[in-house]
């Protein structure tokens, strides 16, 4: 298990998480004694990682729990605490305590490593040799350290490498770890254990008795090659063909993937990867030592320097000395040559012409020879590839076959796929790396392989993984359209997927210019073709538009978004002409395929009137706001009523109607909160149980579709903040809204992305959840939970602090506090809040009504005070 750098919510894979490991109390933070837990980092073998505060000196710890009480498992565990805390040293992860749970789970306190792992940090990218080598000694120093006091790590990777907050190299999981001395006799003989790519070959055959420091500087060895190369010595198409690899092959030097690598370096690393242990260095510190010697131009141990090159490293070393030396030499040689010359010139003469035929004859031969060897080589590498090839081309139609299946099929509606989802884009994203190496493979399949991997990972909030695969495609279809101009909408359309994918993460600047650039391909397009590249382009062109409307809203540059969204409608109108105005009954006589186009674009035109609504609102302008949601909503219902569900349909119409019902769903939320805006409950909760009604259906069809959760997470929030907002609530009213929002935080916290949507969802939902608390009979419990919600929205504060939505949660939370902890009208606190709500009003904040504010529990204490009172006037102003 190894726990990753923690920037928000990770949650586990929920199909394994009923097994043993309880969720968390819906109405509380999880804790572990004096340890809250502020969220998960990662799941292993034998259990889960938490990220927590250690309430008692103020510091992040991660939280190592078992996953079960079986004894052997607790007695592996605990041995691995042991081995640990045996490890005091500057590069090895420390442990704090071992605890145990009131249910009989024993549980680690280790240092958390707030950097993240190495194995992201290297993330496939060849690293400086003079970086590779540093890091590296300074593993191989603290594999020694670790050795000295008879411990062997026995899985050695960069996923068990993280970095410490000074960017210290960290070593962790000792889960695999063994003492040289003693046998615990929980790795039975023949068994394998390890990470296959980075596994020394006697690992690799099970023999677990003949495993010692030397199994460890394989690893080292294998991390070196990584770094190094970008890429592990071996790597299969699946674990059995890598541990084959492993045991027989010999490893690519890395110089072949490296061609600058200085030889020395690619010398001490093969070294370590030799397959007898008799080979490699015989201890981590013999390896450390010549990693320094190289780092310092040092002779190296591993391969013994022939004299000359001795007398060159002497020379760069000492120049001046050298050069002094040199010049004595050659007057001495200049003078011995003149006397012996005059002899060698008659004997050179006599020898020349027979060493002339001997090398003409040897240089044919040699020719000959180099020939045949070439042509050997080219067949051998030609078959190799060749089956690489072939290997590759059968995981991809399995992998499509797999996702055919979660995407449409039979495994579309299980639940609890998302660790699924991910996998799969993950391994789709390193079996398209190892194709991208071979000159012959099928360029045009792979660019659109991988924009198809984008598509999957925005499907499950992989946003990393999609920024990936979109960018990867842009660059294929880049080289692609140099020689093809066909290829050049292509090009286009993964830059504007990149731009939408770079907005989702946060990066709203890098959003605006790929979509400037991509903007000006879609221009290009557009002006040159007139038929269906054409269209495409103007609706391409409609779509950055609208992405450009977002960007500003989230900027709260609201006249900007304004004019954005109505160019994106303005667009999208010009495509489908008189049919924007179509009757369902009209739309569902338009001949298949045209229905379809058309479908799609009016489905993309009532999605831009809801976010002008949203802009407007935000702006002030409420009949023009109302005007847009109402548009927008009667767009939605038509294309809902043209797909009613029809006996025989075809799967892709069905998907259609998902699809509009979800957009449908989302005019509903609209209309809902427009009303809420304006104390219109009534009307609102009408709106909210009927978009509740279609996202519950919709999360049913298609469990693992990250927007179906996040939407229905919305709803679920809306449900619970018409409780909160109703100051005379019933506590069994508050008791329900409560288990609401825990189910929006358990479904937003299944997701396995950290998008700016996730955040935002998960931040309010634990804002609603104090508010709740506050008013129960044990208001003191809110308080962890509240400084979760103050901490969620302090950093979106910080990451947007132009948007008064941020700002003004964060008053009513900060007020929340106040409340709770019985400060004064006078109180400094107080100042405070009323100074961040003083700030969300001067940005123009408009989302609650000035009577709805004065109401709030929040603001009883300071619900007369005349500041309070001059701030509501300047807004209802």
């Amino acid at each position: 298990m190894t726990p990753d750098h923690l920037t928000g919510t990770h949650a586990p894979d929920p199909c394994k998480s009923h097994e043993t490991l309880p969720a968390p109390p819906r109405t509380a933070a999880l804790t572990f004694g004096d340890y809250e837990v502020i969220g998960e980092i990662g799941e292993g073998g034998m259990g889960r990682v938490y990220k927590a505060m250690d309430r008692n000196l103020g510091r992040f710890v991660a939280i190592k729990v078992l996953r079960s009480t079986d004894p052997f498992e607790c007695s592996r565990f605990r041995g691995e605490a042991e081995l640990i805390a045996m490890l005091d040293h500057p590069n090895i992860i420390k442990i704090f305590a071992i605890e145990t749970t009131p249910d009989g789970r024993p549980y680690l306190v280790l240092e958390f490593a707030e950097g993240g792992s190495l194995d992201r940090e290297l993330a496939g990218h060849p690293q400086e040799p003079r970086r590779a080598a540093e890091l590296t000694e300074a593993l191989a120093r603290a594999v020694q350290f670790a050795h000295e006091k008879g411990v062997i790590h026995r899985d050695l990777k960069p996923a068990n490498v993280l970095r410490g907050k000074d960017k210290t190299l960290k070593l962790t999981d000792f889960g695999l770890a063994k003492e040289l001395e003693v046998s615990s006799g929980m790795t039975p003989s023949g068994a394998v254990m390890g990470t296959p790519s980075y596994m020394a070959p006697e690992q690799a055959e099970g023999k677990v008795k003949q495993l010692g420091p030397v199994t460890d500087v394989y690893g080292l060895g294998a991390i070196l090659y990584e770094a190094l190369t970008g890429r592990p010595p071996f790597r299969g198409v699946n674990m059995v063909d890598t541990l084959e690899q492993v045991r027989w092959a010999e490893p690519a030097p890395p110089s072949r993937l490296a061609p600058r690598l200085p030889r020395d370096l690619s010398t001490i690393c093969l070294k370590c990867l030799q397959k007898s242990p008799g080979r490699r260095y015989q201890t981590a510190a013999a390896l450390a030592d010549d990693l320094r010697r190289w780092l310092n131009g040092e002779t190296i141990a591993a391969r013994p320097a022939p004299s000359w090159e001795r007398l060159v490293r002497q020379v760069r070393r000492r120049p001046w000395e050298a050069a002094t030396v040199a010049a004595s030499v050659l007057l001495v040689a200049l003078f011995g040559a003149g006397l012996v010359l005059n002899r060698e010139q008659q004997r050179e003469k006599e020898t020349v012409a027979a060493r002339q035929r001997e090398k003409d004859a040897a240089d044919e031969r040699l020719h000959l020879a180099e020939t045949e060897a070439t042509r050997t080589r080219l067949a051998e590498k030609d078959a190799s590839e060749a089956l690489l090839r072939e290997r590759g081309a059968k995981s991809l139609a399995a992998l499509a076959q797999i996702r055919q299946r979660l995407v449409k099929g039979d495994l579309k509606a299980v639940p609890g796929l998302n660790g699924l989802y991910s996998d799969l884009a993950a391994y789709y994203k390193q079996l398209i790396g190892d194709l991208l190496s071979d000159p012959k493979a099928d360029r045009v399949g792979l660019a659109q392989m991988t924009s198809e991997v984008g598509d999957l990972a925005v499907r499950c909030g992989q946003f990393d993984t999609a920024e990936w695969a979109f960018g990867q495609a842009q660059t294929l279809y880049a080289e692609l359209a140099g020689r093809d101009p066909k290829l050049l909408p292509d090009v286009a359309e993964a830059q504007t997927r990149l731009a939408r994918v770079a907005y989702e993460l946060g990066r709203e600047a890098l959003a605006l210019e790929l979509a400037a650039d991509a903007a000006a391909r879609w221009e290009r397009v557009r002006q040159q073709s007139a038929g269906p590249d054409g269209e495409r382009a103007a609706l391409q062109l409609a779509e950055i538009a609208h992405l450009r409307g977002e960007v500003y809203s989230r900027q709260h540059k609201l006249a900007e978004a304004a004019r954005a969204y109505n160019e994106s409608i303005d667009r999208r109108r010009q495509v489908v002409g008189v049919r924007s105005d179509a009757t369902a009954e009209e739309l569902r006589k338009l001949e298949s395929s045209e229905r379809r186009k058309v479908l799609d674009v009016l489905s993309d035109l009532g999605r831009g009137y809801g976010y002008l609504g949203d802009a407007l609102l935000d702006d002030g302008k409420v009949a023009a706001a109302d005007q847009a949601y109402w548009n927008s909503h009667r767009i939605r219902e038509r294309i809902v009523k043209a797909l009613e569900p029809v006996p025989g349909r075809p799967a892709e119409e069905e998907l259609e109607l998902e699809k509009a019902r979800f957009q449908f769903a989302r005019s509903c939320m609209n209309l809902a909160s427009f009303q809420c805006r304006h104390q219109a409950y009534a009307t609102a909760d009408e709106f909210t149980q009927k978009a509740l009604a279609l996202r519950e259906a919709l999360v049913r069809v298609s469990p693992n579709n990250a927007d179906y959760k996040l939407d229905l997470c919305s709803t679920l929030n809306q449900v619970a903040e018409f409780v909160t907002l109703d100051a005379a609530s019933r506590p069994v009213d508050r008791v329900r809204a409560g288990e609401v929002v825990a189910r929006a935080i358990e479904v937003a916290a299944s997701l396995q992305g950290d998008g700016i949507r996730v955040r935002e969802t998960l931040a309010e939902s634990f804002a609603l959840q104090a508010e709740l608390m506050a008013r129960s009979e044990n208001p003191e419990a809110a308080a962890p939970v509240l400084r979760t919600a103050l901490d969620r929205f302090d950093r979106l504060r910080e990451m947007y602090p132009d948007q008064p939505g941020y700002q003004f949660r964060y008053a009513t939370l900060l007020a929340l506090r106040a409340k709770l902890e019985k400060a004064g009208p006078a109180d400094p606190r107080w100042q405070n809040v009323l100074k961040v709500l003083e700030l969300a009003i001067a940005k123009h904040y408009r989302g609650e009504h000035p009577d709805t504010i004065r109401e709030l529990p929040a603001f009883e204490p300071i619900k007369s005070a005349p500041e309070f009172q001059r701030l509501l006037a300047r807004l209802r102003s």
